[in-house]
C-alpha cells in the first residue's frame, strides 16, 4: 500500500513539476500546443495578457506543490499533514474545473486532469493512512 502511495505522490509531483514549468515558461502558448486551444479569437492584448498572467501565476503553485509532494516522500509517514494539505488542494482544483464544465462546458484537454486531481488524492490519502496505521503512525 505504501509503495503505490508512493509512487502516485511521484507522479504527482512529476506532474507537477512538468505542467507548472510549462505553464511558467510558455504561458497560454502551452494550451495552444497540448491542448489545440486558439486564443486569436480574444478582443485583443489586454485579455490575453490577463489570461497569460493568470496561468504564470498558477504555475508557480503548480511548482510549489510539486516541491511539496517531493518534501513529504522523503519522509511519508511523518509528514502526512502536509500531504493532506496539499493533495486537498488538488482534489479542490478538481471541484473547481467540474464547477466550470457544469457552468461552461469541458474542453476536452481537461478531462484527464480533472480526472487525476479528483481520483489521486483520496487514493493517495487512504493507501497512505493505512500504511501510516500499519507502521502505528499517527501523523
Amino acid at each position: 500500500m505504501k509503495l503505490i502511495a508512493l509512487l502516485l505522490t511521484g507522479l504527482l509531483a512529476l506532474i507537477s513539476f512538468g505542467i507548472g514549468g510549462a505553464y511558467f515558461f510558455l504561458g497560454p502558448g502551452f494550451l495552444e500546443i497540448a491542448g489545440g486551444f486558439d486564443f486569436s479569437a480574444l478582443d485583443g492584448q489586454i485579455e490575453y495578457a490577463a489570461i497569460d498572467n493568470t496561468l504564470r501565476f498558477l504555475a508557480g503553485l503548480w511548482i510549489l506543490i510539486g516541491a511539496g509532494l517531493v518534501y513529504c516522500l522523503m519522509d511519508f509517514n511523518a509528514r502526512g499533514t502536509v500531504l493532506t494539505i496539499l493533495l486537498a488542494g488538488f482534489f479542490l482544483g478538481g471541484i473547481g474545473r467540474l464547477l466550470s464544465a457544469v457552468q461552461l462546458g469541458m474542453p476536452e484537454p481537461m478531462v484527464v486532469p480533472t480526472i487525476v486531481e479528483l481520483v489521486f488524492p483520496p487514493v493517495i490519502l487512504l493507501l497512505g493512512a493505512r500504511a501510516r496505521a500499519k507502521a502505528g503512525v499517527h501523523a
